[in-house]
């Protein structure tokens, strides 16, 4: 690797068919957890946007989680001939289909509206209402070009490929072949090395507000889509239909050596797994001097193979990641119980997890380790998960109840075995137990807030103290460098810090509880209620005077529940606004 070369994604523009194309990033629908962590640029539909734009003269971003309701200005200023909407997580299906129909409104009868994502791709009938037109499979670049030539056309989409669309009758057709898993694996892939360059220029509005942790104005890349390995809880590699495939490392030092930011997120599902490739960037970023610092997502048993031949030669290769700047690795744990990995099918063992966060913390990287929490668990299992974090000093851990998305094999069995507690996809957002829980509910919630609080970097005791002064104070220092460096900034530390006592805080999650468990009823409620509403006036004067209280009221209780999550909030950050917390950038311990 002596070069960089240009990337050169298409050789000839074609004609362009329409004026305006309109993508929309929906607002997200959960309500915590990882997502109130980190908000990243909307890296998939910036690739849509670049694979549209010799196609349109005028191509749109909006990311309505940034500014809710601004693309209504975009409609206006300039009316679009086609819009598409990202729907990438289950629990964002009540959010995408209602934005679709105040989109509707706006537009008209006559303008196309396209959803495509990761979710939708995979429960297409989610989408199946009168306001969307078209449903993208798999990864949307190419069968979103088509869509937009065959519109500019011939006004249809009966020609394009992958895709549902919604016939002259109103009905959908599937425009594709059925799903086959082929376990096909490409490193140096010329479909990822010909992809077109994502369109960052029309998110950069936005830029000050997308953040990962206490970073602010992150960038994002990918290297490689879809996964090798088949996790029963994952819907990645049905989305990619089993494939893997993974760019040069020639584009990717391209496009980081592009980026202004210090702080780059990779956002593939299973990064450096080819590790020859990974071995030539670590070289040519230490060769070229790029100085930024990276986070992640592996796995531990390519961190630490069972081969002992392997495991010197990955290892020297992660060696050079982190001496290129490799900051933070999020890593599968799921479990550290071996039945429990067994039941996912996770194909890795307790030790590689185990040996795998050993080495990578003596090379000076941080561990984020993802962990499920399984709805069998009792408080004795919470309490071997608080005291394997803390004996592993994983700096940021992560919790999420074990969640069987459409498209996984988890799913399947559950709807099979009838073992779900509901099909309603803002359910799916890893914070809502879908199934029995052996604990009851408030105090499952509670023991999960209980692992936010007492693991991790800023772990407190049931007294309140520190739990390891020893890792708090090794953030802390980290911390300051990166102030330091102008990677983030003292505003950022204290925003991270408010959004992370909300997640920890078992009030919030108790009382989101209890407004779901509200709704739930209130809505198998609704029918009753207008079956009584229609007898009133042959139950006689007093009856009906209790029905339309009973109406009137039905819905206030529900949003107090809402005002009470937000007060609770709203008190949580005051107080973390007052506190002098150990991660404050003036503490004396930064100065160590």
């Amino acid at each position: 690797m002596t070069s960089l070369p240009v990337i050169q994604t298409r050789k000839l523009a074609e004609r362009e068919c329409l004026n305006n194309v309109l993508l929309i990033v929906p607002q997200n629908g959960y309500y915590t957890g990882f997502q109130g962590l980190v908000q990243t640029e909307p890296l998939g539909i910036e690739y849509v946007a670049g694979a549209v734009s010799d196609l349109a003269k005028n191509v749109q971003i909006h990311d309505d989680r940034i500014r809710p309701g601004g693309w209504r200005d975009k409609v206006r200023s300039h009316p679009p001939d086609l819009v598409g909407i990202g729907c990438q997580y289950t629990a964002d299906v009540p959010v995408v289909t209602k934005l679709a129909r105040e989109v509707r409104e706006l537009v008209g009868p006559d303008v196309p509206i396209v959803v495509g994502g990761h979710h939708i791709g995979l429960r297409p009938a989610d989408a199946f209402t009168p306001e969307i037109s078209a449903i993208v499979r798999g990864p949307g670049e190419q069968p979103f070009r088509e869509l937009v030539k065959g519109w500019g056309a011939k006004r249809s989409f009966e020609d394009v490929r992958e895709i549902w669309y919604r016939d002259a009758d109103g009905q959908y057709v599937a425009n594709m072949d059925p799903i086959k898993i082929r376990p096909h694996f490409k490193y140096d892939s010329p479909i990822m090395n010909e992809r077109p360059q994502p369109r960052r220029d029309l998110v950069e509005q936005f830029r000050d507000d997308y953040f990962f942790l206490f970073y602010p104005k992150v960038y994002s890349v990918e290297t490689a889509r879809g996964c090798r390995y088949r996790c029963s809880f994952c819907s990645v590699w049905n989305h990619h239909q089993g494939e893997y495939l993974v760019e040069s490392p020639n584009r990717t030092v391209a496009e980081i050596a592009s980026l202004p930011s210090g702080y780059v997120n990779f956002v593939d599902d299973l990064a450096f797994s080819d590790i020859d490739g990974a071995g030539e960037l670590a070289d040519e970023l230490r060769r070229l001097g790029i100085n930024k610092r990276y986070w992640a997502q592996i796995r531990a048993d390519n961190v630490w193979p069972k081969s002992v031949e392997k495991r010197k030669k990955h290892q020297a290769v992660f060696e050079k990641l982190a001496e290129a700047g490799l900051d933070m690795v999020l890593m599968g744990l799921e479990s550290f119980d071996p039945a429990e990995l067994k039941r996912v099918n996770k194909g890795s063992t307790v030790e590689q997890n185990v040996r795998a966060i050993e080495f990578l913390r003596s090379i000076g990287v941080k561990i984020w380790g993802a962990q499920i929490v399984f709805p069998e668990w009792d408080v004795a299992d919470f309490d071997k998960t608080i005291e394997m974090n803390r004996k592993l000093g994983i700096e940021v851990p992560q919790y999420t109840i074990l969640t069987p998305l459409p498209g996984t094999p988890d799913y399947e069995r559950a709807v099979r075995d009838g073992t779900l507690l509901t099909l309603e996809p803002g359910m799916y957002d890893f914070f809502h137990s879908v199934f029995k829980t052996k604990l009851p509910l408030p105090q499952f919630y509670t023991e999960i807030a209980r692992l936010y609080k007492e693991t991790g970097t800023w772990a407190v005791n049931a007294d309140g103290s520190v739990a390891d002064q020893d890792l708090a104070s090794r953030a802390a220092r980290s911390i300051f460098r990166d102030i330091k460096d102008g990677r983030t900034v003292p505003t950022a530390v204290r925003a991270f810090k408010e959004r992370f006592e909300v997640l920890r805080n078992e009030q919030v999650h108790l009382a989101r509880l209890a407004q779901t468990a509200l709704n739930q009823v209130g809505a198998q409620a609704l029918d009753q209620i207008g079956e009584l509403a229609a007898l009133k006036d042959q139950l006689g004067g007093r009856f009906s005077e209790k029905i339309d209280e009973i109406v009137a009221r039905k819905g206030q209780v529900a949003e107090r529940w809402t005002e009470r999550v937000d007060e609770i909030t709203s008190e949580l950050s005051a107080k973390a606004k007052r506190a002098s917390q150990v991660l404050s950038p003036d503490n004396p311990l930064l100065q160590g």
